[in-house]
């Protein structure tokens, strides 16, 4: 927990109760802001996941926050652990959305779930000792609760740490009528930096978009205004090579015998192992990757 921005001494009777509201309101700014100012005496920096976290408990607005975010940039990657923390605080997702778009801009490297410049569909570092790729629908239930229950532990877990890179290879399944709609839309934002965020999107919001196939509508307020269209301005111009993204994955399944979503092989060593099929457990998972990191 944080400490708090201000604490009360009561033996030299120090008080906030004499400062109106709005009073009251400045000051805690400035506490806020102090550091941020003492950081642009000198080189910029980022704004950090806990600064992002206090301006917002401090009644600093969303809106400005992105401002913020956008001239100083971030140090941190908006993992779902990060993403849950930050809406707890009050980040709606116009700022989350933003925050997932600029990614972070340290100096200093180091292991984030940042996409892969190899492969706009994976995340994490190429050169981390295990790789796991995922065959997805994005229309398929079970390929969002794998996503949502073993997926995202999985980037925080051992994505972000360095330890598992993550690779995500589309198998739209012809028993569903939007699923290569989905892809499609996926792999235009991915070679837009922004397929982490897509991906959520459209895993998050599944209930909403398969029965009609309203893509557009349901996962449009996941993004700032304007970005959708440069998602779809990029898919009109690049289709015939999006789809043959699309249908690499589905060859390297097909090899594979993949015959269902999600299927998950985990390469160690040079050494391709397939997994059992379905929404595996993310405990099971985590013991086979530590058993694996402990070789």
């Amino acid at each position: 927990m944080n400490a708090p921005l201000v604490k009360l001494n009561t033996d030299r009777g120090c008080s906030l109760r004499g400062l109106g509201s709005r009073a009251l309101g400045i000051l805690v700014l400035f506490i806020l802001l102090l550091p941020l100012h003492a950081q642009a005496q000198g080189a910029p920096k980022g704004l950090s996941k806990d600064d992002v976290v206090r301006l917002l408990k401090g009644d600093v607005t969303p809106g400005r926050v992105a401002q913020m975010a956008r001239e100083r940039g971030i140090d941190f990657q908006v993992t779902p652990q990060i993403e849950k923390e930050l809406r707890g605080a009050g980040a709606d997702n116009d700022l989350i959305a933003m925050l997932l778009e600029i990614g972070p801009n340290t100096a200093t490297p180091k292991p984030t779930a940042a996409a892969s410049t190899a492969n706009p569909k994976a995340i994490g570092l190429a050169s981390a000792p295990i790789t796991m790729e995922v065959f997805g629908d994005f229309q398929c239930s079970a390929c969002r609760a794998f996503f949502e229950t073993s997926v995202k532990p999985v980037i925080d877990d051992y994505v972000v740490p360095g330890k598992v890179y993550l690779i995500y290879r589309d198998f739209p399944l012809d028993m569903h009528p939007y699923a290569r709609q989905a892809a499609q839309i996926a792999n235009a934002a991915a070679n837009l930096g922004q397929f982490q965020a897509i991906e959520r999107a459209l895993y998050d919001k599944q209930d909403e978009w398969i029965a009609k196939g309203n893509i557009d509508d349901v996962i449009a307020l996941s993004f700032p205004p304007g970005q959708l269209r440069k998602f779809h301005d990029y898919e009109t111009h690049h289709l015939n090579d999006i789809n043959a993204s699309i249908e690499r994955d589905r060859a390297i399944g097909m090899q594979r015998h993949v015959n269902q979503t999600p299927s998950v092989f985990i390469t160690v060593h040079g050494k391709t192992e397939a997994l059992p099929g379905g929404n595996l457990d993310y405990k099971l998972l985590k013991k086979y990757f530590e058993y694996l990191l402990g070789q």
